[in-house]
């Protein structure tokens, strides 16, 4: 597969672009779409080229391409005053004859203008980029495209490219080239298109070159009859908002949230730590029951709630991730003797589907779920499960918005595999229940893990609570430990991971949990 890449490198080393929710990171393909429009603007003044319009229009109908980038880091915003523009009110002054008002006076007119500067990075020793600036490069993909219909259209958006100056602010100067071929280039992260939980990046339509010289001609026109007509901004029809996500960073998973409260509604129930199994047993029955009742398919209850893919009388076959987890939340309390918060009883659980998506099937559950009751096995109501916000406090520790650089477990990590006496095999088989948990193999390698027999956390139980009757019959004879996981990116700097995380063996009914830390 043939690949369209336009390079644009930074010659400074900064970026100062900024979105309508602050910092834009990274550079939007519109925003190189309007360089490339600049550039021909600056060739052909108002009229371009049919050859021009017809290259620039094809770039624009092209799927949003993937952006490739170095690791960067956001510098602190600061405040600058800058020349305001109201000379209409200094000109005023003037004509009445004033030179000494402090309206006639320029200088006097100033605004405070908020400045966020990114820095691109590249060495791992320094944090900074070294003396070679190809390593201040931003590279745009497009993959789809029938070479023979755009050939003559290749050779015009290379003439643009090589004559772009910036992208970004003025002070943004830049370096571009655009080529053809079949591998794509060397960096730190790979910007994907994603349909939701993301960057928020505008990229171009259609008729976004239109949109852009009808508003450049507007300007032009801005002042008739000595009277200052203002220049509407871009209409919203000439570009698309597109969500962005760094290819190794999971995505963000649709959760119920439920809380558990007595028979009679008074308040929370509670359970042990140890029972979180048990708790996510019963839960699993309620969501069993509430699916059947509400029609749902058998298969589509075996496979998504129960987590069986085999018919009756079959050995049992795995589904993956594509199954609901059930996951018990122990909560987080405040005590005086500790400046840690303290591991208490399971008071919530969690609902979400490991692999992603099924938005459908978990926002049913929240609406089935809420009002059930959860039953023991010997058939005795336990509790009343209640529907609960995901922005709850609590359930912010384990689903924390913006993610966490660093998390601990509050039940045991079940190992996928036996370990030697020496604990040699320990990291081993840690990343590797990381990886069984959906994270990628980046991701993984870059994680710093501390495991031992006892919690990080005051309150959480030794591993050794959790015994045989507490864990299923097929896992016992694994190593169980509790960890601690610091994510980081390939500088070694700390990287932010939305949860929930939940790893190793019985990760799907509430073993293996990890709470962020970072607050």
């Amino acid at each position: 597969m043939n690949h369209l890449i336009i390079t644009i490198n930074f010659l400074n080393g900064t970026f100062h672009g900024r979105s309508d929710n602050g910092a834009e990171w990274p550079p939007s393909p519109m925003r190189l779409f309007q360089a490339l429009v600049a550039v021909a603007g600056a060739r052909w003044q108002a009229e371009f080229p049919e050859q021009v319009q017809a290259a620039l229009d094809w770039l624009s109908s092209q799927p949003p391409p993937k952006i490739l980038t170095p690791h960067v880091h956001a510098g602190t915003p600061y405040q600058t005053s800058v020349p305001n523009n109201a000379m209409d009110i200094v000109g005023r002054a003037w004509s009445r004859g004033s030179t000494t008002s402090k309206d006639a006076n320029p200088s006097k007119h100033k605004a405070m203008k908020q400045i966020a500067p990114t820095y691109l990075l590249q060495d791992r020793q320094t944090g900074w980029a070294s003396s070679d600036d190809s390593q201040w490069q931003v590279h745009y993909v497009w993959s789809d495209f029938d070479d023979s219909e755009s050939e003559s259209h290749l050779a015009i958006i290379q003439e643009l490219a090589a004559s772009l100056f910036e992208v970004g602010w003025g002070l943004d100067l830049v370096v571009g080239n655009a080529y053809v071929t079949s591998e794509s280039p060397d960096a730190s992260k790979c910007w994907a298109p994603v349909s939701s939980d993301g960057a928020p990046l505008r990229v171009p339509r259609p008729h976004a070159r239109e949109a852009l010289q009808q508003r450049h001609r507007l300007f032009l026109r801005r002042i008739s009859k000595n009277t200052l007509v203002p220049v509407p901004p871009l209409t919203p029809l000439a570009y698309d908002t597109v969500y962005y996500r760094p290819h190794d960073e999971p995505a963000p998973h649709e959760v119920v949230a439920l809380s558990f409260l007595k028979l009679d509604g008074s308040k929370q129930q509670s359970f042990p730590q140890t029972d979180s199994m048990i708790v996510a047993g019963m839960l699993r029955h309620a969501a069993r029951v509430v699916a059947q009742n509400a029609g749902w398919p058998e298969d589509e209850v075996a496979q998504l709630v129960l987590g069986h893919k085999e018919n009756k009388n079959e050995p049992h076959q795995p589904v993956g991730r594509e199954r609901f987890a059930y996951v018990p939340l122990p909560s987080l309390e405040r005590r005086r003797t500790s400046e840690y918060n303290h591991v208490g009883m399971i008071r919530r659980a969690l609902l979400y589907v490991p692999a992603g998506g099924h938005s459908t099937q978990v926002n049913a559950m929240r609406r089935l779920l809420s009002g059930m009751e959860l039953v023991s096995k010997n058939n005795v109501g336990q509790a009343l499960i209640s529907a609960i916000p995901s922005s709850d406090r609590m359930v912010q520790r384990y689903v924390p918005k913006e993610g966490a650089s660093t998390w601990t477990s509050v039940t045991p990590v079940i190992l996928p595999g036996r370990d030697d006496r020496k604990g040699k095999k320990t990291e081993k088989l840690l990343r590797k229940a990381l990886l069984q948990a959906g994270f990628s193999e980046k991701l993984v390698s870059n994680a710093i893990l501390d495991w031992r027999p006892i919690g990080f956390l005051p309150g959480v139980e030794h591993v050794a609570r959790h015994n045989r009757s507490k864990v299923p019959d097929h896992l016992h004879q694994y190593p169980k430990f509790h960890v601690k996981v610091t994510w980081c990116d390939d500088q070694g700097d700390p990287l932010k991971v939305a949860g929930p995380i939940v790893i190793g063996g019985g990760r799907y009914y509430g073993l293996g949990l990890l709470v962020a830390m970072d607050q």
